[in-house]
Formats: structure tokens, C-alpha cells, sequence
């Protein structure tokens, strides 16, 4: 009998770490949320004196941080997450083809678009979850 119950203690111990608290969730939601925000922000910035490599830097963290968000939340399967993978997806392909001799202007004309929408969609996400 004791060994039934501490084998029941276990695995409600265990169940109680398996699932994950909706807030903790939420909140890892929202932070990838503003890292992505940064990271748009900070491509947005760059200097013409910049280079395409610190520009594929920032577009390879714009794309870890996309990824975050897609596992970081459920959320993702609405049409404003659909159109957020979307958008992220064009902009990493964009990111992939940049090649070193492009100049800053040159990438800013080439991605304009695809930065507005990722920031669009993402913006959109984090009034659904309630971010700030």
C-alpha cells in the first residue's frame, strides 16, 4: 500500500511539472513578442555605413525570435499568427539572399515590405494575447 501511494505521489508530482503554467507561457509569449520587436527595430536602424553581414545578423535573430514565438504559444494558429508565419518566412528567404555587396538602401527597398508586414502581424499577436 505505501508503495502504491508514493508511486502516486510521484506521478502527481511529476504531472504538476508536465503541465506548464498559462502564465509563465503567456509571459515567454510576450517576451519573444518584444525581442522580435527590437530586433525589427534595430534592422530598421541600420546606418548606411552598415554592411550586409551585420544585416543577416539581425535577420537570423529577427528568425530564431520568430521561431520562439511560434513554440512559445498556441496562439499562433489564428489567422494573425498564420499571416505572422507567413510574413517571417518571406523575410528569412529575403535575409538568405542578401549577398555582401548589397548596400544598406539596396536591402532597406528589397525588405520594406516584408519587415512592415512581420511588424503588422506581430503587433496584431500581441494585442490578442494582451502584451504590452
Amino acid at each position: 500500500m505505501k508503495i502504491r501511494a508514493t508511486l502516486f505521489l510521484a506521478v502527481m508530482a511529476t504531472a504538476g511539472v508536465v503541465h506548464s503554467d498559462p502564465k509563465k507561457v503567456d509571459e515567454r509569449y510576450c517576451d519573444s513578442l518584444m525581442s522580435l520587436k527590437g530586433d525589427l527595430q534595430e534592422l530598421r536602424a541600420l546606418r548606411d555605413e552598415s554592411n550586409a553581414r551585420e544585416a543577416r545578423t539581425i535577420i537570423d535573430r529577427i528568425d530564431r525570435d520568430s521561431r520562439e514565438v511560434e513554440h512559445a504559444g498556441a496562439k499562433i494558429q489564428t489567422p494573425a499568427g498564420k499571416q505572422f508565419m507567413a510574413s517571417a518566412e518571406r523575410l528569412k528567404v529575403e535575409g538568405r539572399a542578401v549577398s555582401e555587396n548589397m548596400t544598406i538602401g539596396q536591402l532597406r527597398t528589397r525588405m520594406r515590405e516584408d519587415v512592415s508586414n512581420l511588424e503588422m502581424s506581430a503587433r496584431q499577436l500581441a494585442n490578442e494575447a494582451g502584451c504590452p
